[in-house]
């Protein structure tokens, strides 16, 4: 969830210049390179929390690009970039900023250089401004995150000091009682240490609960002081907060029921029913105002389900499959509100199992909520306690119930943090109506140790996502996704050096947990595609890593990550091994033959079949393929060069080699070959004009050799003064070169 917030996000990890962009796209666009996803059913709008990310990572982090020409770099980078998909610039910020949490210095460094080394329209003075700011984003990190979770815990606080000052409004006081034996701190004592909140907290992507149902709490508040005093301002402060509440999340709309029902139930004002009208008229247009913003940016709403079934848990339920399973979670949800064990991140498919209604508990759960709901509505007369904490916990539940419209999961602890309120209610309630006052301290004082002895364990498990991944999997070992994740976090710690020792026993595990991943679902795409990193980790064999990845592009012969991990990753290296071209080959004909338009697949084909197997027809074949699919790739336009050179086409190789100039002007040895290539076609002016072009460059130590070519280039075209200078420069850059 964070990465889709914050790690991941381009519109959070451009700092203050996204926050726009959070408010007018929709909250998973950030993430996807492939825009309007529509992933979840409905789709999501909740920008205001995670541009407190964008704020907290500007303050405290920063960006690669700070202190450059920001637009200057997005003109060049994204000439020709694709509709609906992520400019070339932010794929960038997001590669670039990865990087500052890979914890080995020299793994980072090193991937930090190959990101920049791969771009020739950036300046070397660029290059270096952005690894400056990289190292300070580094050492900012622990501090971020230390911010981020202190922000969070400081809301909640803030929304436990708002919920005892609002049950305090709404509350009669209760005559004799002593204020820690009072409704409304008991309420909110239970509320602070309850476990099932750890979630909300401790991730950090909670914060749109938290500022959610902070937001609704204190247009309640204000509400009721509204109804004391009748200023008008407390109607403003009512519209800001909702309006607050609901650009957090969007059930705050709840309260357009629950807060009625609280003047109803708790007001003695005669003109209670007036001011109530009076007090929903801002939160009304507070609703108004989001619903609308919502709608011009997401579109229509659609609870079309989605196909993956890790988006929709239901896939391929019947109707009566569907609602017992529903109403199975239902019931889990009463059962970890009073009972919060065990807990777990992951209640994706099949952690919750697929219910009947010849089960007993989805027949229960029915039982209860209906009792419960005849309950709360004879109480409503009466005004009776219990009465409106099971109004309060139906209604505030009611969006996330997945009674009315799909919400793609079958549930989750954070979903009932605002619902368990009305459970609390009835269980301080009760508590205080036990009639001796002892009883009643010893049996809350044994409620508050073993909650905050269960919160302090759920803790250490949220210490990172390894910890909670390998803890919570023991917990949810039939889902799908908490095997998968696991799976991923162990294939992550196994590559890190420091784990050296515990690679090959961390990969074992991961592939243990990844096969259990795809048994559950086997046309998983992530299980598979972290299950052919872990045999590639494992066995650095591409044969192995290939047998899942194939699954993936049957399915979805486009499926980018695949493309991603073979040829932009340690995989790609074994393309340059000549004793496996064969082989090589094989598997790019593979790649070809569910994806023919591929670039990459196409240009070490071009390359393999020339470079390792002198088939230089077919390796003209698939490179100039490749230049048509991008024509503004230098590298497929230096490879063409060569290729036409060697069948001795000299004005095809001239033109490949200019046009790879074009693109790169920066690179000595091009330069030096489209010379040799003119020279060749006896033309002795572009011949020289380009081994001129040499000299001007900024060359390097490993340019060295260049210059030893280009002079003796000189000396055998009569100009032996120029020769003499090409080789006083390279042994000023290299004089060990001239030695030997």
């Amino acid at each position: 969830d964070d990465a889709i917030v914050i790690t991941g996000n381009e519109f959070t990890l451009s700092g203050l210049d996204g926050i726009p962009g959070l408010f007018t796209e929709e909250m998973f666009d950030g993430f996807f390179e492939q825009k309007d996803k529509k992933l979840v059913s409905g789709g999501r709008y909740r920008p205001l929390s995670v541009a407190t990310f964008a704020l907290e990572w500007q303050l405290f982090i920063g960006t690669p690009f700070d202190g450059l020409d920001k637009k200057s770099i997005e003109k060049r980078m994204n000439v020709n970039a694709k509709q609906k998909f992520i400019l070339p610039s932010q794929k960038l910020l997001k590669d670039l900023s990865n990087t500052i949490h890979i914890e080995n210095r020299s793994i980072r460094n090193k991937e930090q250089e190959l990101i920049l080394s791969r771009l020739s329209v950036l300046t070397s003075q660029e290059k270096n401004t952005i690894l400056s700011n990289l190292n300070k984003m580094t050492r900012n990190r622990s501090k971020a995150l230390f911010v981020s979770h202190f922000v969070n815990v400081l809301l909640f606080a803030l929304t436990c000091l708002v919920l005892l000052l609002l049950l305090g409004k709404m509350f009669k006081p209760e005559g004799e009682k002593i204020w820690y034996q009072s409704l409304p701190f008991l309420v909110t004592l239970i509320f602070l240490v309850h476990p099932i909140h750890t979630e909300v907290v401790a991730n950090i992507k909670g914060r749109d609960e938290i500022l959610s149902l902070l937001g609704a709490l204190l247009a309640m508040l204000y509400s009721f002081k509204y109804i004391e005093s009748k200023r008008i301002f407390n109607l403003f402060l009512i519209f800001i907060f909702f309006l607050m509440g609901l650009f957090s999340k969007e059930v705050a709309v709840t309260f357009l029921v629950i807060l009625p029902l609280a003047i109803y139930f708790f007001s003695d004002d005669k003109f209670r029913l007036q001011k109530g009208i009076i007090i929903l008229i801002p939160m009304l247009i507070a609703s108004g105002i989001y619903f609308y913003i919502r709608h011009k940016v997401i579109g229509d709403v659609s609870f079309e389900p989605s196909p993956e079934l890790m988006n929709n848990s239901f896939l391929g339920m019947s109707f009566s499959e569907k609602y017992s399973t529903v109403f199975y979670t239902l019931l889990l949800y009463l059962k970890l509100l009073v009972f919060p064990h065990p807990l777990t991140y992951d209640y994706y498919p099949y952690h919750i199992p697929v219910m009947h209604w010849s089960d007993i508990w989805p027949v229960i759960s029915v039982l209860v909520y209906v009792a419960m709901g005849i309950y709360a509505f004879i109480g409503i007369k009466k005004k009776n306690m219990v009465s409106f904490g099971i109004l309060f916990y139906l209604i505030a539940l009611s969006p996330m119930s997945n009674i009315f419209f799909p919400i793609g999961v079958f549930m989750n602890e954070r979903f009932v943090y605002a619902a368990s309120i009305g459970i609390i209610l009835i269980m301080a309630y009760f508590l205080q109506r036990i009639i001796n006052p002892k009883i009643s301290l010893y049996i809350l004082l044994i409620i508050l140790s073993l909650y905050s002895l269960k919160t302090m364990s759920r803790n250490t498990v949220w210490k990172n996502d390894f910890t909670l991944f390998t803890n919570d999997v023991k917990i949810s070992g039939n889902s799908a996704k908490s095997n998968t994740s696991a799976g991923g976090k162990l294939i992550e710690e196994a590559v890190k050096p420091e784990n050296k020792t515990h690679k090959t026993e961390y990969l074992n595990q991961a592939i243990y947990y990844l096969r259990r991943a795809i048994k559950i679902h086997p046309a998983y795409n992530d299980a598979l595609l972290l299950m052919g990193n872990a045999q590639w980790e494992l066995y650095h064999n591409p044969d192995s890593m290939m047998v899942y990845y194939s699954q993936i592009l049957k399915k979805n012969p486009m499926f980018p990550q695949v493309y991603t991990n073979i040829f932009e990753s340690q995989v790609f290296s074994v393309f340059e091994d000549g004793q496996r071209a064969q082989k090589n080959i094989e598997i790019l004909h593979t790649l070809e033959s569910f994806n023919p338009n591929n670039f990459k697949t196409n240009y070490y084909l071009g390359r393999i079949y020339g470079r390792y197997l002198n088939n230089l027809e077919k390796s003209k074949y698939y490179l100039e393929k490749a230049a048509k699919i991008d024509p503004l790739s230098d590298v497929v336009y230096k490879d063409l060069g060569v290729v036409y050179g060697i069948t001795r086409e000299y004005q095809k190789s001239a033109q490949a080699f200019a046009k790879a100039f074009e693109l790169d002007s920066g690179d000595p040895v091009l330069a030096l070959n489209l010379a040799m290539t003119y020279a060749n076609l006896k033309d002795l002016k572009n011949a020289f004009h380009y081994m001129d072009k040499i000299l001007e460059m900024d060359l390097q130590k490993k340019d060295a050799n260049v210059l030893i070519n280009l002079g003796s280039m000189y000396n055998q075209l009569g100009k032996p003064e120029k020769a003499k200078q090409c080789f006083n420069k390279a042994g000023l850059l290299n004089p060990d070169l001239l030695k030997r």
